[in-house]
Order: C-alpha cells, then structure tokens, then sequence
C-alpha cells in the first residue's frame, strides 16, 4: 500500500511536457498577439469556499477579484543586470532571488523588464561544472538566460505552462516559489471581463467551430472562439463578450485585445513583458516603444554626484511621463556597464548624463554594499509618489458635458 501511495505521488509531480509550445519560448513572454516584445503547476481550479459553477454559467461582469486603480496610459520599465543570480552558490539560491524580483516587480505593478548584459561578450554561466545534470544535458545557460526565463514561468498563468514552458531542467525548483497571485492569475471560478488564452487546435473533444475562427484554452471549464485565424501555440489577451444565449452554446465568445486594453480601459495590472538587451545601451537603443522612454532614473551607491531619493520627486522638472525607465547596476554598479559598452563612448564616471535622475537609492547605508534586488524594492517604493503624481492616465471622455438639458 504504501509502495503504490509513493508512486502515486511521484506521478503527481511530474508534468507533461507534450503540446503545441516550443523547445524554448523566446523572452517576450511568448508569442503574444498586440506586444512587440503559485507554486502548483495544475493551479487553475477554484480555492475553498468558492462557489462552483456548472459549465455555461460562468459570469464575465465588470467586476472581478481585483480592485481597480486609475486608468493608465503611462507604463513603467526596469532594467536589471544579466549576473543578478551569479553569486547565489546554488540552483535553489538561484530560483529564491528570481522569485524575489518577480514578486517586488508585481507588487509595484511594473510592465516590462529588461535584462541586459553588463560586460557584453562574455560568457556568464547560470549553472557551473559541478552541477552535473546540468552538464549531462549539454546546455550551458548564462545567467541572464535563466533569469528571465525564470521571471517570464512566474508571470505566466499556470493553466499555460505546461504548453509554453516544456520541461526544464532551469526550472526544477520553480515549484518551490510562492504564487505570484497577478490579477490576470484567474482561477476557475473567478470574474473577469478579461483573461489570458494560449490558442489550440481542434480535436475530437473540442471540435473546430461551426462559422470559423479560432479556438482558445483560457482556465474555464469551456474552451473559448475568437473570430481571428491565429496559429496554435499564441498567447493572447481576451476580452470576454455577454452574448444572449451564450450559456447554451459550445464555446464562450470573446475578441483579442492589445495586453494594455485592461490597464487602460480598467486600471488593471496585467502583468509584465520580458525581454534581453545585449548590453546597457540596448536598453534604450532596442525599447518596444516607438518614442522611447521620456523619464529615465539610474541607480548608483558609489557615485558622488547622485540625489538621494528621498529628494528626487523635487528634483525631476519634467510635468508629465509617459514611459518610465529605472536602470540598476550589477555588482560594478551601472558605472562598470558603461565603461563595458563601446556603444556608448562615455566613462563610467560620467554616465549620470544618460539619465533624467541619477538617484542614491540608500545614501548613508550601513553595510558594505547593497544587492540589486534589495536596491530594487527601496527604488520602487521610493519614487512610487512621483510615478502617480506625473504618470500620464487616460483621458475619459464624460458624455453629455456641457451640453444644454
């Protein structure tokens, strides 16, 4: 008996790593329709206490498990190093800072991260020689790699891994990470006018719909159809339609919308992109936007030019941001990135010029030196005042102003 329990259980840890996803998603948090760029892997059921719906009941109102904030226009990026987890002595280690940063970046609602490599052309392994499974593989992963990888599994709805995510020897020890709980983290039986949906294709269970279009796993008991034809394997953000007579039907209907439609239409934090620079120049050079970031603020403990940032929101003359850049330094500090990159032509010392705050995250401080992931939870808390008091929101439109009864 107790030989079959123990199988069992075995069984239960293992996850499959079938499906339509690819050998290695790329790190914009996979192929995702609109961007340019929990610790149970089967977590898509509804908790204790929740009131358990029949399929064609479920119920897509304006309310869900999230309380809404402003509508924001403007977004907020942050650039961290590619050695962030290389002095962590073990993969455990490793993972435990990762989930640190993803969880201090949910926290402070932040929308992209970037990781870049702060001595560009070398080789920075995650995982050395003595880790011999590692070695068995035959892959050799730097630590930038591992990095986002890591934070890109923790940002993905658990009812999508398995797809997006095939298995992975970086990922062992994700399991032992806390839920990140984002509001686009949905369970079974929870409320949403939006939801994340991986694209599928047909089978015999979940036949291709009758007037086209292409259908979608979104973590409901129903598969849902979208009018667009999109490729098996897509990431995309949906928004779920009330139609009369839906419950009847095989499928929920819902249409694509751009990842920011929730926290533009809603105030709703939806998550944030991954993505990898090359090196600290790449940062600003390979931005997703268009007109790149219009408020940057570096970090430095060793500068003796920068503002303590207890006095940056006084500092910064700029009325209104639209796209927010925080840069952190490795152990050399953003100094020894910049000395690194030939791309930009600057010293080291003077590298406070390529930003709008040159800030000192902890001046005074009582220790030696200051991680990145410690300096990276004083950072955003500390300039959390001047992002809500000189984001750009959306312009809401009131009918019927001004207009005569």
């Amino acid at each position: 008996m107790s030989e079959g329990w123990s199988e069992n259980k075995k069984r239960k840890r293992t996850f499959e790593s079938n499906g339509p996803g690819r050998d290695r998603p790329h790190f914009n948090n996979g192929p995702r329709e609109g961007r340019p760029h929990g610790h149970n892997y089967n977590h898509n059921g509804g908790g204790g206490g929740q009131e358990r719906r029949a399929p064609g009941n479920e119920k897509f109102g304006n309310r869900g498990p999230f309380k809404p904030g402003p509508l924001r226009k403007y977004t907020v990026s942050v650039a961290l190093p590619s050695n962030l987890v290389a002095s962590a002595q073990t993969p455990e280690l490793k993972t435990m800072i990762a989930g640190h940063v993803a969880r201090t970046l949910a926290i402070h609602n932040v929308d992209e991260v970037i990781i870049y490599d702060e001595n560009p052309g070398s080789t920075n392994l995650a995982f050395d020689d003595t880790d011999l499974e590692r070695e068995r593989d035959g892959v050799r992963e730097t630590s930038g790699v591992f990095l986002a990888r890591m934070l890109q599994w923790l940002e993905t709805p658990s009812y999508m891994r398995k797809l997006l995510f095939p298995m992975d020897h970086a990922l062992r020890f994700a399991g032992l990470l806390p839920a990140l709980e984002m509001p686009h983290h949905l369970r079974l039986e929870e409320d949403s006018p939006y939801r994340e949906g991986l694209t599928i294709e047909p089978s015999v269970e979940f036949p291709a719909p009758q007037n086209g279009g292409t259908l979608v796993d979104a973590g409901l008991r129903r598969k849902v159809v979208i009018a667009r034809k999109i490729k098996p394997g897509v990431r995309v953000t949906l928004q779920m339609k009330r139609v009369k007579g839906g419950r009847d039907k095989q499928y929920i209907e819902a249409d694509v919308v751009p990842p920011s439609a929730p926290r533009e239409k809603m105030g709703l934090y939806w998550g944030y992109g991954v993505r990898m620079a090359t090196s600290i120049s790449g940062v600003f050079t390979e931005s997703a936007f268009p007109e790149g970031y219009d408020l940057t603020v570096g970090f430095s403990s060793v500068s003796s030019s920068t503002t303590p940032l207890s006095s940056a929101a006084v500092t910064s003359d700029k009325k209104e941001f639209e796209h927010l850049l925080l840069v952190f330094g490795g152990m050399g500090g953003v100094e020894a990135a910049v000395d690194a990159d030939p791309e930009l032509g600057l010293s080291g010392d003077d590298c406070g010029e390529l930003f709008d705050l040159w800030v000192d995250p902890v001046p005074g401080m009582g220790v030696r030196g200051v991680r990145v992931e410690e300096v990276l939870g004083v950072g955003l808390a500390g300039l959390s005042g001047v992002v809500r008091e000189k984001g750009k929101l959306v312009e809401v439109k009131v009918k019927g102003k001004g207009k005569g009864k």
